[in-house]
């Protein structure tokens, strides 16, 4: 018997079996580790990560996933974020009672959720499994991860080890699964039949998330714009831009994909003003073009000028911009030193300068 799933092809008898199995195996699980306490998971929490975000098994991992899906780096530099996920986890008390408001009469209870049905993107088949493995086992939760068809080795290495780290500690395996033939019915399925679904990836991903019919938390597109307006602190928006776009190649979903400057022609002027020791503000005449459109001041008035340079929507990457200066002197000893005096007196000419760069983040 088939099922037509979500406009997609029919899911098989096969796959609705596959799903049936994997969704036991993990109640089964759970159950298992029912009673274990704060102590006990904290440790198995440790367990994973180290299990997956060690060195040696990140660059493993890493090399995996380049291998496979093309993208990424062989650097395993995302393993920081392993680390990051245990610290956060490991602060938080996730059974019992985890919060208390007097004044309101409010007690929180943490419970488990269930099974979880995680959706593993291709930008990040090794560290997003790590990050939902880490914070599931703390609250005594089960996954099953479906990996996308790109990158479905690597995730499935990934489950591999941490389950063998589990079974190290005496836990059941299937704490943990993976599945290995992944396919959107079947990942329709698993979003059905489970308790919850954590969606990491696209849109159309999130949406069929969201629509499975059971509660489910969407990661959603990432990669967000970022807008640097005349209110940031330029070095530092450089700076973080920097960091995102060479971090794994700028792959995964906190990577900035598309930065929109709004510096003013007043912030340039004051950094080619604080650069020019000795220029004369108001002899020094300064153009700047972008795609076409140009802004033409001296430096002494476009210290003043608030108008947004590039101006949107040709302030984004792959944009042609320049800037110029043009310095009037009428001595040799200023064509060394503008601003100086006379010296030997020649025709007024004019020193320039010019820079041209094609916009890049």
């Amino acid at each position: 018997m088939t099922v037509a799933v979500g406009g997609a092809r029919h899911i098989t008898s096969e796959e609705q079996a596959i799903a049936r199995t994997l969704i036991e195996r993990a109640r089964g699980a759970m159950a298992a580790i029912a009673d274990y306490d704060q102590a006990t998971v904290d440790r198995l929490c440790r367990a994973i990560a180290w299990a997956g975000g060690n060195e040696q098994t990140a660059t493993t991992l890493a090399s995996m996933s380049v291998d496979e899906s093309g993208m990424g780096s062989r650097e395993p530099k995302r393993r920081a974020k392993v680390m990051g996920i245990l610290r956060d986890a490991l602060r938080q008390r996730s059974m019992g009672i985890i919060e208390e408001i007097p004044d309101k009469g409010i007690v929180k209870y943490a419970k488990p959720a269930g099974v979880m049905t995680a959706l593993i993107p291709v930008t990040s088949p090794y560290v997003t499994p790590i990050g939902i493995a880490i914070y599931a086992v703390k609250c005594k939760d089960a996954v099953i991860f479906s990996p996308h068809p790109g990158s479905k080795k690597t995730t499935n290495e990934t489950v591999r080890v941490m389950r063998a780290a589990l079974r190290k500690q005496g836990v059941p395996e299937d704490v943990l699964q993976c599945v290995e033939r992944p396919s959107i019915p079947l990942a329709h399925e698993l979003m059905a039949t489970a308790d919850l679904t954590m969606a990491t990836g696209g849109p159309a991903m999130v949406k069929a998330a969201y629509g499975s019919g059971k509660p489910a938390y969407g990661v959603g597109a990432g990669n967000a714009t970022m807008v640097v307006d005349e209110t940031a602190n330029v070095e530092e928006a450089a700076r973080n831009t920097r960091i995102s776009k060479t971090n794994d190649y700028g792959s995964g979903c906190s990577a900035d994909p598309r930065n929109s400057c709004q510096a003013t022609v007043a912030q340039v002027a004051q950094r080619i003003q604080d650069a020019g020791i000795g220029l004369e503000a108001t002899q020094l005449d300064l153009t700047f073009t972008s795609s076409g459109n140009t802004i033409k001041c001296t430096l002494n008035a476009c210290l003043t000028t608030a108008t947004n340079w590039p101006e949107a929507p040709k302030n984004t990457p792959g944009n042609a911009i320049a800037i110029r200066g043009s310095l009037p002197f009428e001595s040799a000893l200023a064509m060394f030193w503008p601003g100086a005096g006379k010296g030997i007196t020649l025709p007024t000419a004019y020193l320039t300068a010019g820079s041209a760069d094609i916009i890049q983040f």
